[in-house]
């Protein structure tokens, strides 16, 4: 779709789950490899580097929400494109500081990035607030108060 959409990209992806079999044999068929490259597992001493590299972090998950590697990437100021799954919405707010798609929408994700790509300045801005947001929310004297007093409340 991206391709359809005339988007100049370079997708990483990062890990060696289950799937990762699956996506070779994919890349392999349609001869995507100049688009989509298999990163692997990255060590945690590269993870910097990797993050500050990236523009847009996207899931497309059917029901993983608060990933680490979702905060991490906002955290680096990451534009997120993800699906609507538990705990999202939490940190991400469609079309305030990333977008939120149905699980399955891949033609509504195509349409996220095909936005980001054209509006720099729409993804610098997002990805401020993403820094903003991660900063702190995950930061840890004020998780424990945002826990102890929002979440818990008058169960402390």
């Amino acid at each position: 779709l991206l391709e359809k959409k005339g988007i100049d990209y370079i997708m990483q992806i990062a890990g060696d789950g289950e799937c990762l079999h699956l996506i070779e044999n994919y890349l392999k068929e349609t001869g995507m490899h100049d688009h989509v490259q298999l990163l692997g597992r990255i060590p945690k001493s590269q993870m910097d580097s990797f993050w500050k590299e990236q523009d847009v972090f996207i899931n497309v998950s059917e029901y993983e929400g608060t990933s680490l590697s979702m905060l991490e990437a906002m955290g680096y100021g990451c534009a997120p494109v993800v699906t609507d799954v538990s705990g999202v919405e939490d940190f991400i707010k469609n079309g305030i500081n990333g977008c939120v798609c149905d699980v399955g929408d891949i033609e509504g994700i195509a349409d996220c990035i095909e936005v980001l790509a054209h509006n720099r300045e729409l993804l610098k801005l997002f990805g401020d607030r993403c820094r903003r947001i991660v900063q702190g929310r995950c930061n840890p004297e004020r998780y424990v108060k945002y826990w102890t007093e929002e979440v818990l409340g008058d169960w402390v």
